[in-house]
C-alpha cells in the first residue's frame, strides 16, 4: 500500500551504502533525521515515524516534511511511518550506527483505490531495482520501461515479464498488424481468467470476459502493476483466477513538467505524445493532460493480393455453378486445407494494415484539506484500423485451371500461387473502437481512519463494417480474372433437386452450365446478398418461399426480401458498458502498521453484440442482457513482531445474471434461425465466498519470504450465457447424414479456483541487484467449455426431436442430432515457476534475466467428453483437449473436418527475457534484449528468440531534456511475414490419433523507429 525509500537504511540511494552497514560497537549516541514525501516528491507534514528497537522513539515531520531525533540508542530498529490519508509503510532492520548522523528519508503513497493494494508494499527507489516485501508475487513495470524500449503499445513489454503473456487468437489475429487483437494471460489462465483493470477498477468485458489491450498506449500510464497469486489483496477479484494486471494512469506532478515527442517508423507511420502537468494554487490543484497518437500503415502497407472468387458472386451478371476450389484429405491430418487446388482466381485485393490510435488523459486533483482530496479523470481512446489487414492469411494454392485457359503474358501460370485468405470484398473492412473511461475518487480521514470512495464508468463501442450502406445492397467490382469456371447464361439460375448443377429458369428446361475461361481479362464481379427473408423484427421474420396472405412467396415479385442472413453488406456492433462504485474504510490499529479494512464494490455491466439494428441474424448477446457483480471485502493486516506480517481476507461475491436462452428462433415457415424480437430473459443469482491468507517473513533487511493460499472466481461472461437454442440444420442438404444445432444452458456456474504460492526476494549487498522467485499451484473447477453430444434424433422438420435407440441409432426417417452446448468442465490445473534476476543502477551497466516455466492443463476428464454419439464410442469433439497437456488453440476447418479446444489460443510451456543495458550520467541509454517464446506458444510456431535494440542519445546534455532515440524491433527478422500462414503452424496431437494443423502467426518484419523527445 505504500512506498518507503530509506537513505542510510535498506533502500539507501546514497553511494556509501553500497557497503554493508556495521552495527555500533559502543554505546555512543547517534542521531536520525530525514524527510517524508509523497510519491510526487512533495513534502508531507505531520507524518509520524515510530522507531522500535533497543528503545522506542516517535517523531513527527514539520511543514517541510523534515524530522530529527537526537541521542537515539544505536542498534537495529523496525520503523513504521504513517500519516492520515496515506498508506503506512514498515521497514525492518534499519541500522542506527553509533556516533553517526543517520539519514532515513521516507516516501508514502497516498491512500487510493487506483492502485492494487499489495503494490504499495513494494519498496522502490530511483535505482529502479525493486524489492518485494508483500504477500503476493508482484511486478511493477514503470513508464520508464516503455520509454527505454521506445514502445507505444503494451504487448512487447508485458511479454517480457514472468507470469504474463500476451495471447494472439490463432485463427483471427495477424500479430504483425498493430490493430490485431491481443489480450493478457496470467500464469497460463485463459483470457477470461485474467483480471484487467485501469486505475484499479474493472473494465467492460461482458462479451467474452477478456480485455483487448491492443488499443492501450504506454505513454499515458505511470506504471503497470502485475499482481499474481492469492496473496493479492485486490478490491475485487472477478476473473482474477491467477492474478490481475492494472494499468495506472499518470498522476499530476508536484511541479511543472511535460513531454513533447514525435517519431517515425519503417512502415510509413508516425507517433507522438504531448503532456503537461503541474500543481497550482499553493498546492491545492494538481492536473495533468496527455495526448498520444500512433498512426501507421503497418507492414503490409496496402499490398495487392490474389484471392479466390466467392462461389455465390456473379461474373458479368452470370451465376456460378459448383465450386472452383478443392482439397483432398491427407491421412493422419484432421484438417487438411479444403482449397488446396483452385481453377479460378482474382486479382487484386489491396490489404492495408492501417492503425490510427488517439488517446487522451485528463486528470484533476483538488486538495480540499490536508486529509481530504478529490480526484477526477478521463481516459479516452479512439482507434481506426483495417480488419482485413488484422486477420489476413497467406496460403499457397495449386492453380489448376481447365484446358481452355491460356496464360497471358505476365499473367498467372498454372502451379503454386500465393493467395490471400480470410479477407473480404469490397476491398476492405473497417474497425472503429471507442473506449471512454471516467472516474472520480474522494479520499478523507476520520480520526486516524482512511475513507475512500469512488465512482467509475467505462465502455467499449466497437464497430466493424464495410463500404456498403444497406443490407439489401449488391456491389460490383472490376477484377482481373484467371482460370476456368462454370457459368449460367445471364438471367438463368442454378436448379435444385433433379436439376441440381444445371441452369435454367423456374418452370423451364434446365441444361448444363457453360465452361468459361478467363485469360487475365477484367470482368465485373458482383457480390449479392444471400439468405433472404421477409417480414421484419416486429412482425417476425418469414422464410424464403413462404407465401403471404396474398399467396405470394417470400422473395417473389410482389413480396421482396426485406432482410438477409448473409448480406454483402457487413456491419458488426459490440457495445460493452459498465458503471460501478467502490468504498473502503481502513482502520489502523496500534503503531505497528496493523490495519482492518472493510470494502464494497459493485459493477453493473451491459453488453450487446449483434450485426446491426433490426438485423434478422441472431445476436451473440441480445439487447437487454446485463450482469451485476457485488463484492464485500473484509481484510486484516497484522504485523506480528518485527519479522512476520499476516494478511487475512475474505471476499463475499454476489452475482446477478440477466440473459436469454432464446435470442434466436426459426423463421416463420422455415428452419433458418433468425433474431427473436421478443426474447425471454431469465435471472440467476449466485453467491460465493473466497477467503485468502498471506504471510511475509522478513528474515533480514534484504530477504523476504512469502506464502499465500486462497480462492478466486471467474463469473460466466454474457456471450457464454447467451448461447441460444437453434433449429437443427443438415450437414449436407442433398444427402444429410446428421443434423446439428446449439442448445442453451441456463445452469452454467462460475469458475472457481484455489491457489498456493511460495516465493521470496533477496537483495544483494550492493543494494542494486535483486533476485525474486515464486512457485505456484492452482486447481480450477467448472472451467468453461463448449460440449458437442448426440441429443437424440431428428427428422428434418420443425417437429420435436426423438430419443435415440439404446445403441445410438435412430428410427427410420430420423438422423442423429449433434448439439453443442456451453458447459462447465470438471477440473484444470495451473502450476509453474517464475524467476527474475535484475540490476538497474542510475548510471552504469544493468541487466534482466527473467522467465517462467508454466503448465496449464485439464485433468479428470469426464466420460463421453470426446464423443458425439450417445454410446460414447467415437471421437468427435474436443479433440485437442488432452489431459495433463498444456492448452492449445482450435484449428481452422479443413478436410475431412476440424478440431476444437477449450479456447482460441495456446499456453506456452516457457517464456523468458534477457536484457543488458547501459545508462550514462547525462541520460543516455543503450539496451539489447532477447525475448524467448517457448513451445506451444500462441503464435503456433516452434520455440524461438526475437531481438530488440534501443538507444537514447541526449542532445545538449541532461539539462536540456532533449533526446534522440533509435529503436529496432525484431532485429534479425524472425518470422517476418506481415500475414499468418494458413495451415503452416505446428501440428498438435489429437485424442483420436490424428494431428491438427494450425495457422502460423508472425512477429512481423524489422521495424526501425526514430523519435525526438523533449522532456521538461
Amino acid at each position: 500500500m505504500s512506498l518507503i525509500a530509506l537513505f542510510g537504511g535498506p533502500l539507501s540511494m546514497a553511494p556509501t551504502l553500497a557497503q554493508p552497514v556495521q552495527v555500533a560497537q559502543n554505546a555512543t549516541a547517534a542521531t536520525v533525521s530525514g524527510v517524508a514525501t509523497d510519491s510526487t516528491g512533495a513534502p508531507l507534514a505531520n507524518a509520524t515515524l515510530h522507531f522500535h528497537g533497543p528503545s522506542d522513539y516517535t517523531a513527527t515531520t514539520d511543514a517541510q516534511g523534515a524530522y530529527h531525533i537526537d541521542a537515539i540508542t544505536p542498534g537495529i530498529y523496525t520503523v513504521t511511518a504513517a500519516k492520515n490519508g496515506y498508506n503506512p509503510a514498515t521497514e525492518a532492520d534499519f541500522a542506527v550506527v553509533a556516533g553517526q548522523a543517520n539519514t532515513l528519508n521516507v516516501q508514502l503513497q497516498v491512500a487510493t483505490l487506483t492502485t492494487l493494494q499489495t503494490i504499495g508494499h513494494v519498496s522502490t527507489s530511483t535505482r529502479r531495482s525493486a524489492f518485494n516485501a508483500t504477500t503476493a508475487s508482484v511486478q511493477n513495470i514503470s513508464n520508464q520501461v516503455f520509454q527505454d524500449q521506445g514502445e507505444q503499445q503494451v504487448a512487447h513489454v508485458l511479454d517480457q515479464t514472468p507470469g504474463i503473456i500476451i495471447d494472439h487468437p490463432g485463427t483471427s489475429a495477424t500479430n504483425a498488424s498493430p490493430g490485431a487483437i491481443t489480450f493478457p494471460s496470467i500464469r497460463g489462465g485463459l483470457g477470461f481468467e485474467t483480471s484487467s483493470l485501469i486505475d484499479g477498477h474493472p473494465l467492460a468485458v461482458g462479451n467474452f470476459g477478456d480485455y483487448v489491450t491492443t488499443f492501450l498506449n504506454g505513454d499515458l500510464f505511470s506504471n503497470v502493476e502485475l499482481v499474481k497469486g492469492p496473496g493479492a489483496t485486490l478490491p475485487e477479484i472477478n476473473y482474477a483466477i491467477n492474478g490481475a494486471v492494472n494499468f495506472r494512469t499518470l498522476d499530476p506532478p508536484a511541479h511543472a513538467s511535460g513531454q513533447v515527442k514525435y517519431g517515425v517508423d519503417s512502415f510509413n507511420g508516425t507517433f507522438s505524445n504531448f503532456r503537461y502537468g503541474n500543481t497550482i494554487l499553493n498546492g491545492k490543484l494538481g492536473f495533468i493532460f496527455d495526448y498520444a497518437i500512433v498512426g501507421t500503415m503497418g507492414p503490409l502497407n496496402n499490398q495487392p493480393g490474389i484471392t479466390n472468387v466467392n462461389s455465390t458472386s456473379l461474373i458479368n451478371g452470370q451465376v456460378q455453378v459448383g465450386g472452383t476450389t478443392s482439397g483432398s484429405p491427407i491421412p493422419g491430418i484432421q484438417n487438411s486445407a479444403a482449397f488446396q487446388n483452385a481453377t479460378f482466381l482474382a486479382c487484386c485485393l489491396n490489404v492495408p494494415q492501417t492503425y490510427t490510435n488517439k488517446d487522451e488523459l485528463v486528470k484533476l486533483k483538488y486538495n480540499v484539506s490536508p486529509v481530504t482530496t478529490v480526484t477526477a479523470s478521463y481516459l479516452g481512446s479512439q482507434t481506426y484500423t483495417d480488419q482485413n489487414g488484422n486477420h489476413v492469411y497467406g496460403f499457397t494454392e495449386n492453380f489448376a485451371p481447365g484446358a481452355a485457359y491460356t496464360a497471358p503474358a505476365g499473367g498467372l501460370v498454372p502451379g503454386p500461387v500465393q493467395t490471400f485468405q480470410n479477407v473480404f470484398y469490397p476491398y476492405t473492412e473497417y474497425e472503429i473502437n471507442n473506449e471512454p473511461i471516467l472516474q472520480a475518487e474522494i479520499r478523507t480521514s476520520f480520526h486516524n481512519d482512511n475513507i475512500l470512495a469512488r465512482y467509475y464508468t467505462a465502455s467499449i463501442n466497437r464497430l466493424q463494417y464495410n463500404g456498403l450502406q444497406n443490407p439489401t445492397d449488391s456491389v460490383t467490382i472490376p477484377l482481373v480474372l484467371s482460370g476456368t469456371v462454370n457459368l449460367c447464361p445471364v438471367g438463368q439460375v442454378v436448379g435444385i433437386g433433379t436439376n441440381a448443377g444445371k441452369c435454367g429458369v423456374p418452370g423451364g428446361t434446365f441444361t448444363a452450365p457453360t465452361p468459361t475461361a478467363f485469360n487475365g481479362q477484367v470482368a465485373n464481379v458482383t457480390l449479392v446478398p444471400q439468405g433472404g427473408v421477409c417480414g421484419g423484427p416486429s412482425t417476425g421474420w418469414i422464410a424464403s418461399g413462404t407465401k403471404n396472405g396474398a399467396g405470394i412467396a417470400c422473395g417473389a415479385t410482389g413480396n421482396p426480401f426485406t432482410g438477409f442472413t448473409s448480406p454483402a453488406y457487413f456491419r458488426s456492433e459490440e457495445a460493452d458498458s459498465l458503471h460501478g462504485s467502490s468504498f473502503e474504510w481502513d482502520h489502523p490499529v496500534g503503531t505497528e502498521g496493523d490495519m482492518v479494512t472493510l470494502g464494497f464494490d459493485q459493477t453493473n455491466s451491459r453488453t450487446t453484440a449483434r450485426d446491426y439494428p433490426n438485423a434478422p441474424t441472431v445476436s451473440s448477446v441480445p439487447v437487454g442482457s446485463y450482469e451485476i457483480y457485488r463484492t464485500f471485502l473484509q481484510r486484516v493486516t497484522l504485523q506480528l513482531g518485527s519479522r512476520l506480517n499476516v494478511m487475512l481476507a475474505n471476499y463475499l461475491n454476489l452475482y446477478t445474471f440477466h440473459a436469454t436462452p432464446n435470442g434466436g428462433i426459426p423463421a416463420i415457415g422455415g428452419t433458418v434461425n433468425v433474431a427473436n424480437p421478443n426474447p425471454t430473459f431469465f435471472d440467476t443469482k449466485i453467491s460465493h465466498d473466497d477467503p485468502r491468507i498471506g504471510l511475509t517473513y522478513r528474515a533480514n533487511r534484504d530477504t523476504s519470504i512469502r506464502f499465500s493460499a486462497g480462492s478466486a472466481i471467474a463469473p460466466p461472461y454474457l456471450n457464454f450465457l447467451s448461447k441460444a437454442t437453434t433449429t437443427p440444420s443438415a450437414n449436407n442438404l442433398s444427402a444429410p447424414t446428421f443434423y446439428t444445432n446449439t442448445v442453451a444452458n441456463t445452469g452454467v456456474r462460475p469458475e472457481t479456483a484455489f491457489e498456493y504460492d511460495l516465493g521470496g526476494d533477496y537483495r544483494f549487498p550492493d543494494g542494486l541487484t535483486v533476485v525474486t522467485g515464486d512457485l505456484y499451484l492452482s486447481s480450477l473447477q467448472n472451467q468453461f467449455f463448449t460440449a458437442a453430444f448426440q441429443n437424440g434424433c431428428y427428422n428434418g422438420t420443425t417437429t420435436a426431436t426423438a430419443a435415440a435407440n439404446p445403441d445410438g441409432t435412430c428410427a427410420t426417417g430420423f438422423l442423429p442430432l449433434i448439439s453443442t452446448q456451453n458447459r462447465n468442465l470438471g477440473h484444470a490445473r495451473y502450476e509453474g515457476l517464475e524467476l527474475a534476476f535484475t540490476r538497474d543502477p542510475v548510471v552504469g551497466i544493468g541487466f534482466k534475466v527473467q522467465g517462467s516455466l508454466q503448465r496449464a492443463y485439464p485433468y479428470d476428464i469426464p466420460p463421453c467428453f470426446y464423443a458425439t454419439n450417445s454410446t460414447c464410442s467415437n471421437f468427435g469433439t474436443n479433440l485437442a483437449v488432452l489431459p495433463t497437456e498444456n492448452f492449445v488453440g482450435s484449428g481452422t476447418s479443413g478436410t475431412p473436418g476440424s478440431f476444437n479446444a477449450i479456447n482460441n489460443h495456446a499456453i506456452p510451456y516457457a517464456q523468458g527475457y534477457f536484457e543488458v543495458h547501459y545508462r550514462t550520467p547525462n541520460g543516455g541509454y543503450a539496451g539489447f534484449g532477447e525475448q524467448y517464446y517457448g513451445n506451444n506458444n500462441s503464435l503456433n510456431v516452434p520455440a524461438f528468440l526475437t531481438t530488440a535494440f534501443q538507444s537514447t542519445l541526449p542532445i545538449g546534455g541532461k539539462v536540456s531534456g532533449v533526446q534522440l532515440r533509435f529503436d529496432v524491433d525484431n532485429v534479425f527478422n524472425v518470422y517476418q511475414n506481415a500475414y499468418i500462414t494458413e495451415y503452416g503452424g505446428v501440428a498438435y496431437p489429437l485424442i483420436n490419433g490424428n494431428v491438427g494443423v494450425t495457422n502460423a502467426n508472425v512477429i512481423g518484419p524489422r521495424n526501425l523507429k526514430i523519435s525526438l523527445t523533449k522532456n521538461f
